[in-house]
């Protein structure tokens, strides 16, 4: 029987790439924790400064993020999830953007 993951992704990091975009990678909850295959993961973005969530599903284990405003500081959180529904989020990661960011986002 497939259940939700009870374990979180694991070494969530976020980091620069390009101007005004930033990566955000990770692994796989332990083997143990899965409880099935994971099909996608939740990953939500909170900007602090706007107070602006987003929620995207994505099937990877890494998403670029577009359109930074400079000096924002965003807050990443992600959950696996399999067939029967979704795990617990990670610990929460922070990212600043740099200086030259331009964009809202």
């Amino acid at each position: 029987m497939v259940v939700a993951p009870s374990g979180s992704p694991r070494e969530v990091v976020a980091r620069t790439v390009a101007d005004k975009s930033f990566i955000v990678t990770w692994k796989e909850p332990e083997p143990s924790k899965q409880n099935g295959r994971i099909i996608f993961y939740v990953i939500e973005v909170t900007s602090l400064d706007r107070n602006h969530t987003k929620i995207i599903n994505i099937t990877g284990r890494s998403l670029v993020l577009s359109n930074v405003h400079p000096f924002y500081t965003y807050l990443i959180t992600l959950a696996a999830a399999t067939s029967a529904g979704q795990g617990p989020y990670s610990e929460p990661v922070f990212y600043v953007a740099p200086e030259d960011s331009e964009l809202d986002f």
